[in-house]
Order: structure tokens, then sequence, then C-alpha cells
């Protein structure tokens, strides 16, 4: 397993350091395309708020406290799972810095949990969001400090936390 996902890794990390224009690309999806994607979120909480969508609003507030949630997730499994990052431990560049463990991916996690939490409000929504999550995983393998591995355990984690929160909650889909 750990061969295929070094295979993997070094795939989507050759991608990287070729050009000014690739690393300018795989930087902006790995670190500015999520904080369009929470604008979005909150923008839509605020147009059914507009609407007077009770139940959207707070569909939309919950896939937000989802994300935080699986968030804090992350913060807790890396405190006792130390799994040092690709660049680091392989001696590697890294397009941007990182100082924290990589596994799970915080990011992954959050925005995997944000995405299901959407979905239960809003479909269309919710599957260009799941999207946008994985082109962020695959755009943080490439820029070297995430394992496809890593990405992968918060995508799963972060669906399981969002669909538990949103049971919890008796917010189902519609």
């Amino acid at each position: 397993m750990h061969a295929l996902d070094l295979s993997i890794f070094y795939s989507l990390y050759h991608l990287s350091g070729h050009s000014m224009w690739s690393d300018w690309l795989i930087v902006c999806i790995a670190e500015y395309i999520p904080y369009v994607i929470i604008v979005a979120v909150v923008y839509a909480a605020y147009q059914a708020w507009r609407s007077k969508k009770k139940k959207e609003v707070l569909g939309y507030s919950l896939a937000l406290l989802s994300g935080i949630v699986a968030r804090g997730v992350a913060g807790l499994i890396r405190f006792f799972y130390h799994h040092p990052r690709p660049f680091v431990s392989l001696h590697l560049i890294s397009l941007f810095p990182e100082n924290s463990y990589s596994f799970p991916s915080g990011h992954a996690i959050f925005y995997f949990a944000l995405a299901s939490g959407v979905y239960q409000v809003n479909k269309r929504f919710g599957r260009i969001l799941y999207g946008l999550a994985f082109l962020i995983g695959l755009a943080r393998v490439a820029a070297g400090v995430h394992y496809p591995s890593d990405i992968l355990a918060g995508a799963i984690l972060g669906v399981l936390i969002a669909k538990t929160l949103f049971g919890l909650c008796g917010n189902n889909e519609k």
C-alpha cells in the first residue's frame, strides 16, 4: 500500500517544478480556491436567509459546522499520530511552507465535510464542492505537502463526520 501511495505521490508531484505558471496554478488551487469556497457557501446561506428559507440556512450553517468539527478531528488525530509531510520525509521542495503533520489532510477533511453538508441542502452545489475538494487534494499532493493517503483519509473522515452531524441533528436530505 505504501508503494502505491508513493507511486501516486510522485506522479502528481512531478507536475510541479516545471514552470512558474504550473506552480502558480497548483498553489492557487491548493491555497486560494478554498477561501472562494467558504465565501460561496456563506453567500448561499445569506441568500437563503434573505429568501426566508430557514431550513436551507440551517443546512448551510450545519455544513460549515461540519467542516469546523472535522478540522478539529484532524487536529486531534495529528496530536496523537505524527506523520511527517512528504517534502520532509522524502527531502523534496514543497511549493509552499507547511509545518504541521500531514495525516489526515486538514484541507481534505474540512472541504469534504463541507461538500457533504452542502450536498444535503443543494445537490448540484454539493457536487461542485466535491469536485473542488478533490482538486484541492490533488493540488496539495502535487505541491508536495500531502501523500494521497492523507487526502483519502481526510475525504472519508470528512464525509463521515458531516453525515453523522446531519444525522444527529435530524437534518437529512430533502
